[in-house]
């Protein structure tokens, strides 16, 4: 425990050596001095007042002080400070017994915020089952649309679909950094990612912020999740504006790099072609002991109410799960520069289209299929295009209601389509039953997320596919042509 004594009027007459360490003040340097030099300005007037009036009073106070160290960080201690008095009765000196917290107080504060993230998680699993059940039949009724009229409108059904889809992205990318999931990876084009980043930036950003884009000419493509990847790019982005509170440049950077095994400005980063991302700002800057520990989680300098401390712990994880490496430059008042490496691929390529392929290249030969799912507006959608593709089509709102009708057709029943999380009989127990009852009828699983344990025993019971919601009519006819060939 750090000791300090001081005289009736709060200077330090005499301080023991854990003081000096939890404190990171010499004994000497505090001598003579006020303990106010310890302030950390977090706490009120009243505070102090109602702190001073307690010991001049003769009481004892116990209590937790806010300070801060010689080197200006924060640090928690509990606190005792005793009146001692003089032969008369008068007060003449305090003792002052503090006890470091500062780690118990980090854990506490840790564990609340995790607790936090797990209520966020059970929420958006709710939230994204709802909200992929509305988004699906929108993705479903632009493809029935764009086929029905080619010509007409196609331009505005391609908007529909294309937002529709974006929003699943989000509820994904929840999704994924609640649960630690991995994101669907394709091609990616750096180029598209940079111009749509450059839009979002340009209607959004302060005025002052001047914002240059540097893109090499055919840059490499990388395999990824772009919705994962914007994400990594905007954090970066939001952190160099935060940087300049009064205006800057922020340049986004783009091009090849070879990384060579020998020689190399980059030892640790493993040999091969990389397209470099990087962004720039003419900020603050980021001194070395804060450098040090910016992609620790919930480590932050901003205030509470404008950050969490997870930003870049997010982008450095999400780098990494690319197979990637980022990599920070900077100094006080010379700005900041962070270069992400990302493993190249094949150079000019793109995300897929998610409007490429509209008629799927399958027709049945009316084949029964069954389709389990709560949403009516997905049911619909579903028995319309799967009707389209000459199946026939029946439909259950619940799986007590599949299973009787899935008896009942047994003979002619060739595929069962049903939702992971169904009304009055679970999704994961209606599969099993199936699969016990009904051996030889192919099972396709919709499912919003789904957990790679969960995924192995689906694989285990003998389900032929899963369909990750919300899904379009070609992954749906492409599932459905796999399932009716074998």
């Amino acid at each position: 425990n750090g000791v300090m004594i001081t005289d009736g009027d709060g200077m330090i007459l005499w301080a023991n050596t854990a003081f000096a360490s939890i404190t990171g003040y010499s004994k000497e340097e505090v001598l003579g001095k006020s303990a106010g030099l310890l302030k950390s300005g977090e706490h009120s007037s009243e505070f102090y007042q109602t702190f001073w009036k307690t010991i001049r009073s003769g009481q004892t106070w116990r209590g937790e002080f806010t300070n801060r160290r010689k080197d200006g960080t924060l640090f928690y201690d509990e606190q005792t400070v005793t009146p001692v008095r003089a032969g008369g009765g008068e007060i003449t000196h305090f003792i002052g017994i503090m006890h470091d917290v500062t780690t118990r107080k980090r854990a506490q504060s840790q564990l609340l915020r995790r607790q936090r993230l797990e209520s966020i998680g059970t929420m958006a699993s709710g939230v994204a089952h709802d909200l992929n059940n509305t988004l699906a039949p929108i993705i479903m009724a632009s493809d029935l649309l764009r086929m029905d009229f080619p010509e007409i409108g196609s331009h505005y059904l391609e908007i529909i679909h294309n937002c529709a889809a974006r929003g699943a992205d989000m509820v994904r990318q929840l999704l994924i950094f609640t649960r630690g999931a991995e994101g669907e990876r394709l091609l990616v084009s750096p180029a598209k990612i940079f111009k749509e980043m450059e839009i979002l930036i340009r209607g959004t950003f302060p005025k002052n912020i001047i914002l240059r884009i540097e893109c090499e000419e055919n840059t490499s493509a990388v395999l990824g999740d772009a919705t994962q990847l914007q994400q990594v790019l905007l954090n970066l982005c939001v952190n160099g504006r935060d940087a300049m509170p009064e205006g800057g440049t922020l340049t986004l950077k783009t091009e090849n790099v070879e990384v060579e095994a020998s020689g190399s400005a980059h030892p640790d980063i493993k040999p091969g072609p990389y397209v470099t991302w990087s962004v720039t700002d003419t900020g603050l800057g980021i001194p070395p002991e804060i450098l040090e520990r910016i992609f620790e989680p919930f480590f932050s300098t901003k205030g509470p109410d404008r950050g969490t401390g997870l930003g870049l712990s997010t982008v450095f994880g999400l780098v990494q799960s690319h197979g990637g490496v980022i990599r920070v430059r900077s100094a006080p008042g010379q700005g900041s520069t962070f270069t992400v490496f990302l493993p190249s691929k094949a150079s000019g390529g793109d995300e897929a289209s998610p409007t490429a392929n509209i008629q799927p290249a399958f027709q049945g030969n009316g084949e029964m299929v069954l389709i389990a799912d709560a949403s009516s507006p997905l049911r619909d959608a579903m028995r319309e295009l799967l009707t389209r593709l000459n199946l026939k089509v029946l439909t259950a709102s619940d799986g007590a209601d599949a299973l009787i009708q899935a008896s009942e057709k047994h003979a002619e029943l060739r595929v069962i389509i049903t939702d992971f999380h169904l009304p009055s009989l679970d999704g994961l127990d209606f599969v099993r039953v199936l699969r016990a009852r009904l051996p030889n009828v192919k099972l396709i699983v919709a499912t919003d997320q789904l957990e790679t344990q969960m995924a192995d025993e689906l694989r285990k019971i003998g389900v032929s596919g899963v369909l990750q919601k919300p899904f379009t009519f070609p992954e749906l006819a492409a599932l459905l042509k796999t399932a009716l060939s074998h």
